[in-house]
């Protein structure tokens, strides 16, 4: 979000700036997960418009493979389907798009 999209710089030593309409317009969730095993991702089947979902994953002591769901659109750069390694941490985001019908893969980060 860019300043402007915030509204009005606040000027006040009491004034707030607020950002609740934001997470109303653009819900976002987080979910962590320890994966023992490899891992099928899902998604809501009926999201908000702007949804987005945060994938924390873990390995725990094995190689995992953590695979997103089929229907999911990958953008360019980003992986549906990970390796692993035991004790490392994954991060994958995902975006609802009506206007596409369609989740959207955003990104895939893994700990070096």
């Amino acid at each position: 979000m860019t300043r402007k999209d915030l509204g009005p710089t606040p000027v006040g030593e009491h004034d707030q700036l607020t950002l609740g309409w934001a997470r109303t317009a653009y819900p976002s969730y987080s979910n962590h997960i320890v994966a023992q095993s490899d891992l099928h991702l899902s998604l809501p089947e009926d999201p908000d418009e702007h949804q987005m979902e945060v994938f924390e994953v873990k390995a725990g002591p094995d190689r995992v493979l953590v695979f997103s769901p089929s229907d999911v659109i990958p953008c360019l750069g980003a992986h549906p389907s990970i390796t692993l390694e035991p004790h490392k941490t994954a991060f994958l985001g995902f975006r609802w798009s009506s206007h596409a019908g369609a989740w959207f893969l955003l990104s895939t980060a893994l700990q070096a």
